[in-house]
């Protein structure tokens, strides 16, 4: 059975560290793990993974709602998920505009279920 692939944008070199372990034990397939918008989209479009995970804020550059809606409307993601701290009114209005879905940072199991719809819903469309 093929595992899932996942594509991890973060401006955090160790929480993407932290997400790419817990990940791959969870019976994923990280591809790629980039530190930027910019970064995300070039190996998306490269991988074509099954989910993008992407932080709100990277700065410079592409924020992680400009990177989700460019990813789902090339896309270059079957799924993008934005795992952030920011706790934004209209974030997850907008987040859903494109397709995407936010999870606000904390405990993984919050993530993991987001990843785990991701994914059956992909399966299932």
């Amino acid at each position: 059975m093929r595992r899932p692939t996942v594509v991890l944008a973060d401006n955090d070199p160790e929480l993407l560290d932290l997400l790419e372990t817990d990940l791959n034990l969870e019976g994923y397939d990280v591809v790629a793990t980039v530190q930027s918008g910019e970064a995300a989209l070039e190996v998306c479009a490269q991988h074509r993974p099954d989910v993008l995970v992407v932080d709100y804020r990277m700065p410079p550059g592409l924020n992680g709602l400009e990177t989700a809606q460019r990813a789902r409307t090339s896309g270059i993601a079957a799924a993008v998920i934005l795992y952030t701290n920011y706790r934004l009114p209209d974030l997850a209005t907008q987040a859903h505009r494109f397709g995407a879905t936010v999870v606000v940072k904390g405990p993984l199991r919050a993530l993991r279920a987001a990843l785990a719809e991701a994914v059956g819903a992909a399966n299932s469309g």
